[in-house]
Order: C-alpha cells, then structure tokens, then sequence
C-alpha cells in the first residue's frame, strides 16, 4: 500500500517476493503482514479495499496537502476487522473470495489493455503483419527541430496543410505528413502516451503502416482496446459495488450511515479503481505534474 494516497489501494503478494520498508528512504510503500487468524489473504484484500476499510482508516489518518492522507501503521493496525471477513468458512467469507476472484482476473485485463493502449502503436504491430511498416521519420515530409517535444495533451490536432497534413501539439514546429492517415496515427499516439514532454528520436523510431488502409486498420484496433477498456472498467464498477454492499451488510451499516459514508469518501477524492477513461486519464496526467 502506497502510504501517502487518496484511497485505499492494496495489492496482494501472494508469493511474499517484495520487502518493504516504510517511510520516505523506503519508497513510502508499506507491506501488510496478515496474522494466522485470517483464513483467506483474498478475502482480506477485498475488505481492505472496501469503501467501508477506506472511511473507517480516514476517521484517525493524517491528511496531507492535496487531500492525502497516511496509510501508516499506526491508522492501519488498529482498523476492526468483523470474524465474518477474517473466518474462511463462513458464508460472507465465501462470498467475498468470489467477488474478489472475478474482481482480480478483470483488474489484470484492464491493466493489460491500459498497457497496450499506453504503448501505441509499437503494441498494435503484432496485427499488422500484412501491412508494411515505416518508421515516422521516413514517413514524415516535416518534423520539429528541437529535440525535446513539449506536448500540449489538449491541443493535440490533425489540420489540412497546404500539401498534406499536420500534427500540431503546442507551440513547437508541427509533423507534416503526405497522408491524413499517418497525421492521425501520430497524433493518438502522442496522445496515448499522456506525456507532457518526449524525445523526438523516439517519435521518429515509431513505426506506421505505409499504406492509409493499414493506418485506417490500425486506427481501428486502437478503438477496439479502447472499448474493451471501458466495457472492462464498468465490469470492475459494478463488481465493486456487488463487494461494497456486502461488507456494508457485514458491518450492518444503515442506508443513512452509507450515505454519510460516501459521500464523505467523494468529498475526499477517494476515487473508485475503476474509473472513465477520461477520469483515469485525468488523474494520471495530474500525478505526473
């Protein structure tokens, strides 16, 4: 768990491969050790994730600039754990470790596509095998000079030139291209990448279809992962919210009191695991700022 965050965020380590230590030396990431008492480390994850785990932490956690608080030992050992999570044989127990299970396998795959959208279009390249492919400095009529780009995300744009097309990107000299098709690779793939800044020997070594028919193909796989990104994502949203009722049922919170709940946590940003790309894409370009 990374110790200064807007949520809760656990992971498991099922094979006890990482040491962590604490602290600004130690990366501020801290490791949970479960006791003996806990009968399925999964169905511990699912709770510690739980909007219920995440209020109860924030009640004594110390807030930070930016609304981050602590998840330090000291707001995490003391944090009640009802007999129902932590005894594997019993109903809700069971119940959780399903949940946790689908929730698990779902999370893998929206990672893997968040991963192959990120990496556009190296990633795509194993689709294209019937399209030849060029690198963008030779498909490129005009470049900037400079060898650092300095993205503007927001005013990424595909515009008709005088013999071709540009990729604008900020203030910087644009890429010019003869075909729209390659424009329009170029700009998503600057805007996959949710960079403020890239080197252009980089930019030049991504490789494109040569053809527009290939770049219309390639455009179109990069559409489906995005797709399967959000159909992935309210997968994961609904899930969490099968997991959240249940440990609100566990813990025999009121309808009044899980409105206080929520509405506390979204004051607070804690934001759900699964959210809109656009939200995603928002709070990652943040934490790169």
């Amino acid at each position: 768990m990374q110790l200064l965050s807007r949520r809760n965020s656990f992971a498991f380590d099922p094979e006890g491969t990482f040491v962590f230590q604490a602290g600004g030396k130690g990366g501020g990431v801290y490791g949970v050790a479960a006791g003996e008492k806990v009968g399925d480390l999964a169905v511990l994850l699912a709770f510690l994730n739980s909007r219920v785990a995440d209020y109860l932490i924030k009640q004594t956690s110390s807030v930070y600039g930016g609304r981050f608080y602590s998840y330090a030992d000291q707001f995490l050992r003391e944090l009640p754990v009802a007999n129902e999570i932590i005894e594997a044989k019993s109903k809700s127990s069971r119940l959780l470790a399903q949940i946790a299970a689908s929730l698990y396998d779902v999370a893998n795959q929206h990672c893997q596509l968040q991963r192959q959208a990120a990496s556009f279009p190296a990633s795509f390249e194993g689709g294209l095998t019937q399209y030849e492919l060029d690198s963008v400095a030779k498909l490129c009529a005009g470049r900037p000079s400079s060898a650092q780009l300095t993205l503007e995300l927001e005013s990424i744009v595909v515009e008709k030139a005088l013999y071709g097309f540009q990729v604008r990107f900020g203030s910087q000299q644009h890429f010019e291209f003869e075909h729209r098709g390659h424009a329009e690779c170029l700009a998503e793939a600057l805007r996959c990448r949710k960079r403020r800044t890239l080197p252009l020997k980089d930019v030049l070594g991504w490789r494109l279809p040569v053809k527009p028919e290939g770049c219309v193909a390639l455009l179109k796989m990069l559409e489906e992962t995005r797709n399967n990104l959000d159909r992935r994502a309210e997968t994961l949203r609904s899930s969490e919210d099968e997991l959240n009722d249940l440990v609100y049922r566990i813990y025999g919170v009121t309808p009044h009191e899980r409105k206080v709940i929520e509405d506390f946590l979204t004051r607070f940003s804690s934001l759900p695991a699964a959210s809109t790309r656009q939200e995603a894409e928002e709070d990652e370009s943040e934490v790169e700022e």
